[in-house]
């Protein structure tokens, strides 16, 4: 027998705290980003346009998830919201990481950094979405 979701308990203190580490990623990735952009461009032998793409893709990314999922999340819910943060968190930094394989091949590892810089900032914009209006229901 399934309880309904109005009879679950409220951990309020937990979901707070929740909320809180989630944002521990999404300050790190920016720092992430902007702190390495120097040693991708002579890792990967990118240009200075290139670098700047990788850069902005981290900022507008989030910018994107915000005006997408923000209006979305009234029909999929919070709680998918939260796992799509994490999965775009995660498949940001394996993109990020794994481009280190194309290091011969600075064309798809630019594309590669592109996808995980993107991908890393919807995640941003995603704990955003969900965090904010969660916390103030709390």
């Amino acid at each position: 027998m399934e309880i309904a979701a109005e009879s679950r308990p409220v951990h309020r203190t937990r979901l707070f705290v929740g909320i809180c580490l989630a944002l521990i990623p999404t300050g790190a990735a920016f720092a992430l980003i902007s702190n390495v952009l120097g040693q991708l461009k002579e890792e990967f032998i990118l240009t200075n346009y290139q670098a700047g793409l990788i850069g902005g893709a981290a900022l507008w990314g989030m910018a994107i998830s915000l005006l997408v999922l923000g209006p979305m999340l009234e029909r999929s819910g919070m709680k998918m919201g939260a796992v799509l943060a994490f999965v775009g968190h995660l498949l940001g930094l394996t993109l990020i990481i794994s481009a280190v394989t194309l290091r011969h091949d600075p064309g798809a590892a630019f594309w590669l950094l592109m996808m995980g810089a993107i991908l890393l900032a919807g995640g941003n914009g995603k704990v955003e979405v969900v965090g904010n209006p969660l916390t103030a229901a709390l």
